[in-house]
C-alpha cells in the first residue's frame, strides 16, 4: 500500500555559487510521523472540556481522528491519544470506563488540568474483556486529564463512560446490564457463579446451557466432567 509522504520544514543557510552572502530556504523532509511542521501549532492537550458530565457515552470518537501523543504506564505507546478534561462534580469514587469500544484500549487518568501531569491511574484490559477502567477518589473542582490511548496501535471507536458510586457487584444475573461495569453480563460475570443458572448443566449438548458465552467444555464449570478430560 502507498503511504503519503509526510513533510517537515527545515531551514538552513546556503552560500550562493560565487558569492559570500548566504540566503535561508526552506527543504522538505520525509518525517513519516503524519505529522508536517508547518501544518500549525501542535494540537491543545487536553483537546476536548468534559466538563463534570457523568454517566454512558460522555464522549465518543475515531481512534484516528485522535492528535495527541500522551505516555502511559501500562501500555499505549503506539499511535496517537484521545484527551479529556474532566472536573469532578463532588468528592468520592469515579469511575472511568471505555467499555463498549470495539478496540483494544488503554486508559489512563493523570491528576491535572494538564497532560503533563502525574498519572493517579492506568488499566489495559479488565477482567477479560480487552476494555479498560480506572477508579480514582477525587475532591470536588479536582481536574484530570483523561487520555484514552492504543494498545498496540490498534484502531476503531472509542466509548468513554465516566461514573460515580458504582456497585461493587454485578446485582442482577438475569437482566441483561452490567451493574458493576466491569464488561460483563449476568452468568459472564463471576459475582453470579453461585447461580444454579449460571452453571453448565450439559458438558455435551453444545449448547451454552448458561449464557455466558462458553459451551460445553470451553466453560470451566466441565473442567470435572470426564468427557473434558
Amino acid at each position: 500500500m502507498h503511504h503519503p509522504r509526510v513533510l517537515l520544514s527545515l531551514t538552513f543557510t546556503l552560500l550562493g555559487c560565487g558569492s559570500s552572502e548566504g540566503g535561508a530556504m526552506t527543504v522538505p523532509v520525509d518525517a513519516g510521523d503524519g505529522v508536517a511542521a508547518d501544518a500549525g501549532p501542535p494540537p491543545a492537550c487536553p483537546a476536548q472540556d468534559l466538563g463534570s458530565t457523568t454517566g454512558d457515552a460522555v464522549a465518543t470518537g475515531n481512534a484516528d481522528a485522535a492528535r495527541n501523543r500522551v505516555t502511559s504506564s501500562c501500555g499505549g505507546g503506539s499511535g496517537t491519544t484521545a484527551t479529556f478534561l474532566w472536573t469532578a462534580p463532588s468528592s468520592g469514587t469515579f469511575n472511568f470506563s471505555t467499555v463498549g469500544s470495539n478496540y483494544d484500549t488503554v486508559l489512563s487518568v493523570l491528576a491535572s488540568a494538564s497532560c503533563a501531569g502525574p498519572e493517579i491511574g492506568c488499566n489495559d484490559d479488565q477482567s477479560t474483556d480487552v476494555t479498560s477502567r480506572v477508579d480514582a477518589t477525587l475532591v470536588s473542582g479536582d481536574q484530570v486529564v483523561v487520555a484514552v490511548h492504543r494498545y498496540g496501535g490498534e484502531t476503531g471507536d472509542y466509548v468513554l463512560s465516566i461514573w460515580e458510586g458504582l456497585p461493587a457487584n454485578e446485582a442482577g444475573c438475569a437482566d441483561g446490564a452490567d451493574e458493576d461495569r466491569d464488561g460483563l453480563t449476568d452468568c459472564q460475570d463471576d459475582d453470579c457463579a453461585v447461580e444454579a443458572f449460571c452453571v453448565e448443566t450439559d458438558c455435551t449438548n453444545t449448547l451454552d446451557d448458561d449464557g455466558d458465552g462458553y459451551t460445553d467444555c470451553e466453560d470451566t464449570d466441565c473442567d470435572l466432567d470426564e468427557t473434558c478430560f
